[in-house]
């Protein structure tokens, strides 16, 4: 039996992914899923040339809008910041 992923979770995720690129973020070495409306985020992220120096504060600032906002339930950052 297949089962199909949740429009809700697929739709948190895009958003979260839209969020994360407009803040200059490289999530190309990171894994984002939204599962039952929980946000993890793993991996390495990094600035792009000319993006923010602070890149955990700017993850943080895109899930807690999110969080906010209602598209997330939760959020768990377990994230590598190179430079």
């Amino acid at each position: 039996m297949r089962v199909m992923a949740d429009p809700g979770d697929v739709a948190a995720t895009k958003a979260v992914r839209r969020e994360i690129n407009k803040r200059m973020i490289d999530s190309t070495q990171g894994d984002i899923r939204v599962t039952h409306g929980v946000c993890y985020l793993r991996g390495v992220f990094k600035p792009v040339r000319g993006g923010p120096p602070n890149v955990k504060g700017e993850l943080e600032t895109v899930t807690r809008h999110l969080v906010a906002t209602r598209v997330l339930r939760d959020v768990s950052i377990d994230v590598i910041v190179r430079t």
